[in-house]
């Protein structure tokens, strides 16, 4: 029976008990639940945090008992040290995950609406540099736009324009295409929206693209709702965008990107991947069976470069000493599985 009303009827293992905005959600188990999930736990709070520092300093604290997402990559650092060391009651738990992370260009603008542009980035991107000195290694690598651990990932990117600081491969593309003076424009960000760490990012691979003394490049922000409407207006030549899936699927990477009303808005038009590939792989009910389909969709856009994807995530989850079951919460479906947790048992 459909409801008539606006409220919902959920089947999960939790129900919501009560809502503060920007405060605070409780939980209490769903005693008509149905499904195949354990539940460890009698119930939880989900507290809102408004800035890093804050959320770091209510995991030492034990204001909380644990965190998932909001952290800077320098604090997962810093108490995956002091975890390491055991002398905090704190232990940081890693998992892999499936958020990724693209350079977008606007294919349309005079500058990188040329192919070679494009190319030349690719081959000078050195993601293991910024991931370092950036994230601390608390992402890896992406060579494709389907991540590591979905079905069909590839490492496109990798395979043509190699790990990057590539001068050489670079050069070649823009001489190809009679292009010889310093190629200029603006990588933009907005600073939140994708994570702590994007604008540090893109000053490093600023740098990168003009130590080769090909590119003459520089970093502009604004804050996300103005981002979102310039990108929409095209006003934007090179731009980040940050992705976490919906679902475990490599249609919820591909899918969202290409044709009209993608969520890009870079302009860019490959009638091969909208009216073949794509429905080809949506109509076909065994996943696996798309591996070929999606390695020649990701083949193509390392060709065209209408994106370069920059680094996959990974999950962490910060919590005091006595959480237990953490380390079944974390994989690349992305669905925290907090019906695993334990409190205040010892393993």
């Amino acid at each position: 029976k459909l409801r008539d009303d606006s409220k919902a009827t959920g089947s999960g293992p939790y129900k919501l008990d009560s809502y503060e905005a920007g405060k605070e959600a409780v939980f209490s188990v769903n005693g008509d639940y149905q499904g195949s999930a354990e539940i460890r736990n009698s119930g939880m709070t989900m507290k809102f945090f408004g800035d890093e520092p804050a959320l770091k300093k209510a995991v030492e604290d034990g204001s909380v008992d644990l965190a998932y997402r909001g952290l800077d990559s320098a604090d997962i650092a810093s108490l995956q040290s002091s975890s390491i060391a055991g002398d905090t009651g704190i232990q940081v738990v890693e998992g892999t995950g499936a958020e990724v992370q693209h350079l977008v260009f606007n294919v349309e603008d005079p500058v990188v609406g040329n192919k070679a542009v494009r190319r030349a980035v690719a081959y000078l991107i050195d993601r293991k540099a910024f991931i370092r000195d950036v994230y601390q290694r608390t992402a890896s690598p992406l060579y494709s736009i389907v991540p590591a651990g979905i079905t069909g990932h590839n490492t496109a990117f990798f395979d043509r324009y190699g790990e990057g600081g590539d001068k050489a491969g670079a050069q070649a593309a823009l001489s190809q295409a009679g292009i010889t003076d310093k190629v200029s424009f603006t990588l933009w960000a907005t600073p939140v929206r994708f994570g702590p760490g994007t604008v540090a990012e893109l000053k490093a691979i600023a740098k990168q693209l003009n130590d080769s003394g090909l590119f003459d490049v520089d970093v502009k922000t604004t804050d996300a709702d103005q981002y979102a409407k310039d990108i929409e207006a095209g006003k934007y030549a090179v731009y980040v965008r940050g992705w976490v899936p919906d679902y475990p699927d490599p249609d919820n990477f591909t899918a969202p990107f290409f044709g009209d009303g993608n969520v890009l808005g870079n302009n860019y038009v490959n009638k091969k991947i909208t009216d073949e590939l794509l429905p080809r792989t949506a109509a076909e009910a065994g996943r696996a069976a798309t591996s070929t389909d999606f390695e020649d969709l990701q083949n193509a856009v390392a060709d065209d470069v209408p994106i370069i994807p920059l680094w996959q995530g990974k999950q962490y989850v910060v919590s005091r000493d006595n959480i237990n079951g953490l380390e079944w919460t974390l994989d690349p479906s992305t669905v925290f599985r907090f019906w695993e947790i334990q409190k205040g048992v010892t393993e």
